[in-house]
C-alpha cells in the first residue's frame, strides 16, 4: 500500500486520478512486499535528481500492468547510506538501459577513476614486493607490534563486530606504530615493477574506485573530483617526503643499505612501509564520501540522523570512514582486501592509519585539535617524552607527518 501511495501522490492531477494511474498503482500494490516501498521509474528519477539515488534498488522482473505490459519498478529505502548494495547496483548498471543507468559515470569521472586505479595499483605492487621480500628471508620475525601505545582496543578489520555504540572517533590513535627498520629488506628487495597483479584484483580495484565515485554527491566542492585532487596532492607530497630526491629512492630500492637507513630515519619510517603510503592515498580518496555539502555544525542544526550516530563529533568524516570501510568489507572485494592486508596485524595497522587520516581532515573539532597539539608537544619537547623509547617518539612524529599530508 505504501508503494501505491508513493506513486499516486506523484501522479495526482487536480485531484483527479486517471484510469492508467489507478491500474498501475493497483498492480504495484498487489505485487508489493511488506514493509518495503515500491516506486515507479519516474519517481526514481525524482529521487536521483534530489541526490538520493543511493536509496533506490532496481526490482528484478518488473511488474505486469494491464494494457502496459511489464513496467520497471524500484525498491526505495529512505535513509539508506551510499556504498551498500544500492550503490553497487547503481555503479554496475548497463549503459544500454536508460531506466537503470541513473548513476552512469561521465567521461571526466571515468578518467579520474582510471588515474586513481593506476596510482593505487602501483602502491599495491610495492606492498606485495615488500611482502615477498619478507617471506623469502628466513624467519624475519617482522610481525607488527600494535599495542605499544594505549588505545581503545578495537582491532577488527570488519566494523560489524565493533562494540555497540562505538564509533571511528573512539579509534583515533595518539601514535600509529610503523614497522622498525630491517636492513635485510633493503639488501634483498623484490622489484615492485616485476609484480603482476591478477585480473581479479585489478577488476575489484577498478570496481571499488568506481563505486566510491558514485558514493560522492554532486556537490560544488566536496565531490569526487575534489577527492581526486586531494589524492593527487597526497601522492605528490609523499613523493617528496618519502625521500629528498627520486635518485635517492632508486638507490635505496636497489639495495644501498646505508641510504635506506638514512631515508628511514629521515621520514620517521614512512619510506620503509608501503602499506602506510597506500593508506594515506586510500584515505585521501574516500575522505569526503557521501559528504552533504555543508559543515558538521549545519548537520547538527538540521538534526541530521548522523548527528546522534556520531555524537555530534566529526559527523561527515566518521560517516565517510564507515561507508567506505563497509564497502571494502563486501564479499566482492575479498581478493582486493587480502592483497592489501595479508595478516591480522596488517589489517589493524591499515585501519588505524585510515581512521587517523580521515579524522584529521576535521580541522574544526576542538578535542581533535587538542590531541594534535599535545602530540606535537610530546614529539618535540625533551621534557614531555622522558621515560619513553626513541621508537615511540619516532612513530609519534610519523603520525604527525601522515595526518598533515591529508
Amino acid at each position: 500500500m505504501i508503494g501505491a501511495l508513493f506513486l499516486l501522490l506523484q501522479t495526482l492531477n487536480a485531484s483527479m486520478l486517471t484510469g492508467d494511474t489507478v491500474n498501475t498503482a493497483s498492480r504495484m500494490e498487489s505485487t508489493g512486499v511488506i514493509s518495503r516501498i515500491q516506486a515507479s521509474a519516474s519517481t526514481m528519477e525524482l529521487l536521483r535528481d534530489a541526490g538520493k539515488a543511493h536509496w533506490v534498488t532496481r526490482r528484478d522482473g518488473g511488474v505486469q500492468a494491464k494494457g502496459k505490459g511489464t513496467i520497471q519498478t524500484y525498491w526505495v529505502e529512505p535513509g539508506a547510506k551510499a556504498g551498500g548494495s544500492n550503490a553497487s547496483v547503481a555503479s554496475s548498471t548497463s549503459a544500454s538501459d536508460d531506466d537503470d543507468n541513473f548513476e552512469a559515470l561521465d567521461e571526466k569521472t571515468l578518467r579520474l577513476v582510471e588515474w586513481n586505479v593506476a596510482i593505487m595499483k602501483k602502491l599495491i605492487q610495492q606492498i606485495v614486493a615488500r611482502r615477498e621480500t619478507r617471506e623469502q628471508l628466513p624467519r624475519l620475525n617482522m610481525l607488527r607490534k600494535v599495542s605499544m601505545m594505549p588505545h581503545s582496543g578495537k582491532q577488527s578489520f570488519n566494523t560489524s563486530s565493533r562494540p555497540a555504540g562505538e564509533i571511528p572517533l573512539d579509534e583515533v590513535q595518539e601514535v600509529v606504530e610503523l614497522p622498525e627498520f630491517d636492513p635485510r629488506l633493503s639488501r634483498n628487495a623484490v622489484d615492485a615493477e616485476s609484480i603482476e597483479l591478477s585480473e581479479e584484483v585489478m577488476l575489484q580495484l577498478k570496481e571499488f574506485v568506481s563505486i566510491v565515485a558514485v558514493m560522492y554527491r554532486n556537490n560544488p566542492f566536496h565531490c569526487f573530483e575534489h577527492a581526486s585532487h586531494v589524492t593527487m596532492s597526497v601522492v605528490k607530497l609523499l613523493s617528496r617526503i618519502v625521500a629528498p630526491s627520486d635518485h635517492a629512492i632508486q638507490v635505496a630500492q636497489q639495495g644501498n643499505v646505508g641510504m635506506a637507513v638514512s631515508l628511514h630515519d629521515h621520514t620517521y619510517g614512512i619510506t620503509s612501509d608501503p602499506l602506510t603510503q597506500f593508506a594515506c592515498v586510500f584515505s585521501a580518496l574516500i575522505h569526503d564520501v557521501d559528504h552533504q555539502g555543508v559543515p558538521n555544525s549545519q548537520l547538527i542544526v538540521e538534526n541530521s540522523p548522523l548527528d546522534s550516530i556520531y555524537r555530534g563529533k566529526s559527523i561527515a568524516e566518521q560517516n565517510s570512514v564507515d561507508l567506505s570501510w563497509k564497502l571494502l568489507m563486501e564479499d566482492q572485494f575479498e581478493a582486493l582486501r587480502n592483497i592489501i592486508c595479508a595478516t591480522p596485524d596488517d589489517k589493524v595497522h591499515f585501519r588505524h592509519l585510515v581512521v587517523n587520516c580521515v579524522l584529521a581532515t576535521d580541522i574544526m573539532d576542538k578535542d581533535l585539535k587538542n590531541l594534535r597539539n599535545q602530540r606535537w608537544e610530546k614529539a618535540f619537547s625533551e621534557q614531555s617524552r622522558l621515560g619513553e623509547s626513541s621508537q615511540v617518539n619516532t612513530n609519534r612524529k610519523a603520525t604527525i607527518v601522515i595526518e598533515h599530508l591529508i
